[in-house]
C-alpha cells in the first residue's frame, strides 16, 4: 500500500498534538512560504533546540527548515501536503538516532523493539476566498511497551515546549506570506514627520575631527597595494541619484531621502575589485569620527547601495555626514557609516565592540536584526518606548510620526 500521509504511516500513534492557523493567502502562496521558511525566522525555537542538545542547528540561520529540520522530509504533495519523520530514542540525554527512513513506507515498516517512530506533517486547505488553513500534526508511535514507558515522561516534560515550537513555525510561515505580499514593508518602523536628526552614539556624534578641504578615500589592499581615491577618481564613475528610506534601529524611518553619489557596485567593479583579495567576503568601512562597520560584500552589491556625496540636492554638511556617507537601505542606519574616509576589503568579519549587545553584526531591516542577542519583539517594544525621548535628546522637541507604520522601501 502506498503511504500518502503521516497518519497512514503511523496508525497506532499514542502521543500526538495538532495546531492550525488561518493565513491570508492562497495555498500556493502558503506553500511557497512553508518551503522557504528558515531557522533564522524562528525566534524561540533555535535556542530551545540548542538546549535540547541539537547543537548542529547552530549556524544554520539561512538554511530552510524543511531541508535542515530535526526530522527528515519524506513526502511532499505541493501545494497541499508535506510530511517528515524519524526513528530515534529522544528520551536519552544524548538522543540516539535509529534508521533514518527514506519514505513514509519505510517509516511505517520499521518495527525493531525499543524505538520511537515520530513525525510531523503540514496540511494546507483552502479556507474561504484567498485564505488557507495551515495545520501541523505531530504523531509519535512507540514500537513496543518498553519504548512507550520511556517516552511517556519525556513527552509530558517537552509537550508545552513542543506546542510553542509548532505555533512559532505557523506564525513564521504567515509572516513570510505577508512579507511576500508586501515586500516593501519595513517591520516595526514608523515614518518620522520632518527632517531626520543627526543621530548616533554620543561617542561618535560628539567626536572632534577635521573634514579635509580635499576629501579622499583610503582603499585597503593586499600587501602594499593600498591606494587613495580623490574626487576626480570617483567622478570618473557614473553618478546616480536614488530616493531611499533610512531606517533607524530605534523604530523611526526617514522616508524618501534623495541621495546623490555612486553606486557601490559600480565602485567595486571599476575601482575596488582588482585590489581586493580573492577571499574577500566583507568590506570594512571607517569614518573620520572613528566609527567602523564590517558588512558582507553580498549586501553591498545591490543596486541601491551608495557612497553618497549629496543629500536632497545639497552637498553633505558636517551635521549630515560630510564628506561621504555609505547608504545601505536594507540595513539599519547604524551601518550607514558617516564621514566615510576608508574602505578595506577583508576576508572575515571585523567585529565591533558594540556587538552583539548594542548592534547586530549585519542589521537587516526585513529580519528586524536590531541586536545580536535575539529577543526581536522585546527589542522593538523597548526601542519604541524610548524613541521619543531619544529624538528629543537629538534635537527634535516634539517628534511626530505618520499614522501609517509601513515604510515603502524594497528590502527583500
Amino acid at each position: 500500500m502506498t503511504m500518502t500521509t503521516l497518519a497512514k504511516a503511523l496508525p497506532n500513534a499514542r502521543f500526538s498534538e495538532r495546531h492550525w492557523l488561518d493565513i491570508d493567502g492562497s495555498p500556493d502562496q502558503v506553500w511557497a512560504a512553508l518551503s522557504a521558511v528558515q531557522w533564522g525566522d524562528l525566534r524561540l525555537t533555535a535556542p530551545l533546540m540548542a538546549l535540547r542538545g541539537l547543537g548542529q542547528i547552530q549556524g544554520l540561520r539561512e538554511q530552510r527548515l524543511l531541508d535542515q529540520g530535526p526530522v527528515t522530509l519524506l513526502h511532499t504533495d505541493p501545494p497541499h501536503y508535506a510530511a517528515a519523520g524519524e526513528v530515534g530514542r529522544p528520551w536519552q540525554l544524548r538522543p540516539e538516532p535509529g534508521r533514518t527512513p527514506t519514505s513514509l513506507e519505510g517509516l511505517s515498516a520499521f518495527g525493531e523493539p525499543g524505538w520511537l517512530k515520530y513525525g510531523m506533517d503540514f496540511v494546507l486547505e483552502a479556507a474561504g476566498s484567498d485564505r488557507t488553513r495551515l495545520t501541523t500534526t505531530t504523531l509519535c508511535e512507540p514500537t513496543d511497551e518498553s519504548a512507550a514507558r520511556r517516552f511517556r515522561p519525556y513527552w509530558m516534560l517537552i509537550r508545552p515546549f513542543s506546542g510553542l515550537i509548532r505555533r512559532e513555525m505557523l506564525h513564521a510561515i504567515a509572516r513570510r506570506v505577508r512579507r511576500a505580499a508586501s515586500p516593501d514593508t519595513a517591520p516595526g518602523q514608523r515614518v518620522l514627520i520632518g527632517p531626520a536628526p543627526r543621530f548616533g552614539l554620543p561617542r561618535y556624534r560628539d567626536a572632534r575631527f577635521t573634514i579635509p578641504a580635499e576629501p579622499m578615500l583610503r582603499i585597503g589592499g593586499q600587501g602594499d597595494r593600498a591606494f587613495t581615491l580623490h574626487r576626480p577618481d570617483l567622478d570618473a564613475v557614473p553618478e546616480a541619484t536614488k530616493s531611499l528610506d533610512l531606517h533607524c534601529v530605534m523604530t523611526w524611518s526617514a522616508a524618501g531621502t534623495r541621495w546623490t553619489g555612486w553606486r557601490f557596485a559600480d565602485l567595486w567593479e571599476t575601482l575596488l575589485r582588482d585590489n581586493a583579495g580573492p577571499g574577500t567576503t566583507e568590506v570594512l568601512f571607517t569614518g573620520l569620527d572613528g566609527f567602523t562597520a564590517s558588512i558582507p560584500l553580498v549586501e553591498l552589491l545591490r543596486d541601491d547601495v551608495m557612497v553618497a556625496h549629496s543629500r536632497d540636492g545639497r552637498p553633505l554638511a558636517r551635521d549630515h555626514d560630510a564628506p561621504y556617507r555609505l547608504v545601505v537601505p536594507q540595513l539599519y542606519g547604524y551601518q550607514h557609516v558617516k564621514h566615510l574616509c576608508a574602505i578595506d576589503p577583508v576576508d572575515h568579519h571585523v567585529r565591533s565592540h558594540y556587538e552583539p549587545w548594542i548592534m547586530h553584526r549585519i542589521g537587516r531591516v526585513a529580519h528586524e536584526e536590531r541586536f545580536g542577542v535575539g529577543l526581536r519583539p522585546l527589542a522593538r517594544v523597548l526601542n519604541r518606548a524610548l524613541v521619543r525621548r531619544s529624538l528629543r535628546r537629538y534635537g527634535m522637541p516634539d517628534p511626530q510620526f505618520q499614522r501609517n507604520d509601513l515604510v515603502r522601501e524594497r528590502l527583500t
